[in-house]
């Protein structure tokens, strides 16, 4: 018998219903520290999450592997105590249909290659701008999930994915700006080093200074990057449709956006790095479009907001170890269109490029509205970019702008789990400090 089996042996005889989640992982990682110095590091995590139904009340636990079983058990029987109502049943045994979530050359890449992606990275900055400072981490990750529940359930998949992180200071007039590159990939043939430097590179080859003029109507293409962090309202709205606040409430079935945007989750996508054949809960995962051609055409769900609904759940469940299941977007994929970069950027008389958004940002997730101040946006004049502004106030909200988008790129890049063009739109007001 397993360590897992035991467990759930162990809770079924306090509890009516049980469920264990075991994650095991590595990782290897190259570390360039702003020193320009590169260390090698592995590691390797393993943890527990469980959850019981006792007395009519859910309990949850987590803990790392070599903990007692006895003691995560315990952990779960005190927070039933004051935990929700249940309202639904653990998952019952699935046909779930396997998809591929192994790359082989990313469990076969070297610490020498590896750090031969991150060298590249930076000399591609320094050979823009020579004075840069970078920084960051790269990782290969190799992950597996098994899932087992007293009704009989059992799944078990691994997956492997590289992450990045890197920061680069580009330094501008009497100081710097920070910039910054985020983002995962399921397999070594997605990897393409522009893409994760597009945003960076097109700031540091405009950094010489103007002063735009700011019209209430000026329109604003978007990188990837600040697209991805202001999808974040989307995502949570899409992950929450009892909440009274929510925007998206009264828009099922109903335009949001132009036929253009088209907004899909892939939790099948294969090798995708936020892939899996089922959710947190075991139910298994499938494609969804949630903007058709403009249209929002549905939400997430998990097993309770499915049955506090009436509907079955979607398959978008994920968890912390130690917490509740929610529902999750996964690789969330906008639809490119037919326009490059330059054709965007020309066919904009007078406008504002958005390259990066800063970690203060002011607002409201749920709603949408957002405020903050950036020294890495860029000034479009007379359909060509002439440079950065300084202390630019951006104030807005997300349904404006998903409401005003105009036209969407061609390409598509990785941000987070996301795969996202550069769009451009209006509905945001500018403010010069």
């Amino acid at each position: 018998m397993t360590h897992t089996e035991q467990i759930l042996k162990l809770s079924k005889e306090v509890s009516s219903s049980s469920e264990i989640l075991c994650i095991t992982g590595s990782e290897r990682r190259v570390l360039l520290s702003d020193r320009s110095e590169t260390t090698y590091s592995s590691n390797l995590s393993s943890g527990l999450g469980l959850r019981i139904i006792r007395y009519g009340k859910l309990g949850t636990a987590g803990c790392m592997m070599t903990d007692s079983m006895d003691k995560l058990v315990e952990m779960a029987i005190g927070s039933s105590g004051t935990g929700p109502n249940v309202n639904f049943s653990f998952t019952q045994p699935q046909d779930i249909k396997e998809i591929e979530l192994i790359d082989p050359s990313l469990t076969e890449l070297e610490y020498s290659e590896m750090a031969n992606i991150t060298a590249n990275f930076k000399a591609e900055i320094l050979n823009i701008s020579p004075f840069a400072e970078v920084f960051g981490s790269l990782s290969v990750i190799e992950r597996t999930f098994n899932l087992l529940n007293s009704e009989g359930f059992r799944g078990k998949y691994s997956k492997n994915f590289m992450e990045w992180n890197f920061h680069v200071f580009l330094p501008i007039r009497d100081g710097v700006c920070t910039l910054s590159s985020n983002g995962a990939i399921g397999t070594l043939d997605d990897l393409e080093l522009w893409k994760l430097l597009e945003s960076i590179l097109l700031f540091a080859k405009n950094t010489h200074l103007v002063k735009p003029v700011l019209e209430n109507s000026i329109p604003v293409i978007l990188s990837p990057a600040v697209l991805h962090k202001l999808l974040q309202t989307f995502k949570a709205g899409a992950a929450n449709p009892l909440s009274s606040t929510n925007p998206l409430r009264n828009m099922h079935k109903e335009r949001m956006a132009p036929e253009q945007v088209t907004l899909s989750d892939l939790p099948r996508m294969l090798q995708g790095p936020a892939s899996a054949p089922f959710d947190a809960e075991g139910v298994p995962t499938a494609n969804r479009t949630l903007i058709d051609k403009g249209v929002f055409a549905g939400f997430l769900y998990d097993l309770t907001g499915a049955v506090f609904s009436g509907i079955e759940p979607t398959g978008n469940a994920g968890r912390n170890l130690d917490s509740q299941p929610q529902p999750v977007c996964t690789n969330l994929v906008m639809e490119p269109g037919m326009a490059s970069f330059e054709e965007m950027v020309g066919d904009i008389p007078d406008g504002i490029i958005l390259t990066d958004i800063p970690r203060n940002v002011r607002g409201n997730v749920l709603i949408g509205d957002f405020s903050f101040s950036t020294d890495t946006a860029l000034c479009i004049s007379g359909g060509e970019i002439v440079g950065c502004i300084e202390n630019l106030l951006v104030k807005g909200n997300f349904y404006d702008i998903i409401a005003n988008v105009f036209n969407v790129g061609a390409d598509l890049f990785p941000v987070g789990t996301d795969l996202l063009p550069f769009i451009s739109t209006g509905g945001i007001e500018f403010n010069i400090m």
